[in-house]
């Protein structure tokens, strides 16, 4: 799927064009209406009219079909459909709701190998103190000084032209674009992680794996069932991963591997979490690793206030497991363990 040009066309986040039951490819624009890709239509739509995720078969037909330009894993490149002029985020779209929450940035549409070249623009004309050009879904993309998002559509608006008229002719093909996360990714009303509410750190955690990548990891989990879905999700943090269900094992390879991290369920088969922690404060030779604990859904507040303050782990999670703010911990552990480690 190479493409030698830059698209011409409005990058919609991937996750945000899907398929109907009825069989209906479609985007979504607001938490409550959608629009078919290939009539222009908008309706209504409810969360369980969802089938599944498009495929790329899907979007190989869209694009005969002359309703997609281009696509990859992060982003589908959307031609101007019937009914609209050009088909790019609209001020009408929620940029939150009770359960989610919207950040905004500039989809530059040039390649992770153009990063340097896009910083070296923002550098010449003055504008490294206003934005910051950073790579998302293995695209160069600006955000707000510090690599914040912009916090509305307006303030990414008012960035998009002052780019366009500084820079002529290399931002051209810029478009808005978002991510849309759960408002619980990663913000658990404790005191330990009222700092976790900064809108920057929970979509940098989406996406950023520069802080996971090559870490080591053990995933000690009671069934394979609860391990897969966590495995897989560190393995796509571009992390080592090593999994068990036994707490034996996880001893074992926590002693061999001395990973970077340690995921594991409060209570295994054989052993019970805080058994596991104790342990590895005996083993003279381990490093203790960042910690992270899995705990049921009926487990005491009690208990988790010994995790966090007795046991010293670096986050409790209780099940049913949130894949996004489990990730969100994890990639605020390392960031939080790079602050100590820059300031020591």
């Amino acid at each position: 799927m190479a493409m030698k040009r830059s698209p011409n066309g409005a990058a919609v986040p991937r996750y945000l064009v899907f398929v109907l039951g009825d069989g209906t490819f479609v985007v979504q624009w607001t938490e409550t209406h959608v629009q078919e890709l290939l009539s222009g239509h908008v309706r209504p739509y409810r969360n369980s009219d969802f089938a599944h995720p498009i495929h790329d078969d899907e979007l190989d037909r869209l694009k005969a079909a002359g309703s997609v330009e281009y696509y990859n894993r992060g982003f589908v490149w959307l031609y101007a459909l019937p009914e609209r002029r050009r088909f790019v985020p609209e001020p009408r779209i929620q940029e939150r709701t009770s359960d989610r929450i919207r950040g905004y940035y500039l989809n530059t549409t040039l390649p992770e190998t153009e990063l340097d070249y896009a910083r070296h623009l923002l550098n010449a004309t003055g504008l490294a103190t206003s934005y910051e050009a950073k790579i998302t879904s293995s695209l160069v993309a600006i955000f707000s000084r510090n690599g914040m998002p912009f916090r509305n559509l307006r303030d990414t608006e008012q960035a998009l032209s002052h780019l366009q008229t500084a820079i002529p002719g290399e931002f051209d093909a810029t478009v808005i674009a978002f991510l849309d996360l759960p408002a619980d990714s990663g913000v658990v009303k404790t005191a330990q992680t009222a700092d976790l509410l900064d809108l920057g750190s929970i979509i940098a955690a989406q996406t950023d794996t520069s802080l996971t990548e090559g870490k080591r990891v053990v995933v000690a989990c009671r069934t394979e069932d609860h391990a897969l879905p966590v495995i897989k999700l560190l393995a796509e943090m571009k992390m080592d991963v090593h999994g068990t269900t036994s707490g034996r094992d996880a001893l074992e390879l926590l002693e061999d591997l001395q990973p970077d991290l340690l995921v594991m369920d409060l209570q295994l088969a054989d052993m019970h979490g805080w058994q596991i922690l104790a342990s590895l404060r005996e083993i003279d030779s381990l490093q203790s690793p960042l910690t992270i604990v899995l705990g049921d859904d009926d487990t005491s507040l009690d208990e988790q206030s010994l995790g966090l303050s007795v046991a010293r782990v670096d986050a409790y999670l209780a099940r049913p497991l949130s894949l996004s703010r489990l990730r969100h911990y994890v990639w605020y552990a390392f960031q939080q363990q790079a602050a100590r480690e820059a300031a020591s």
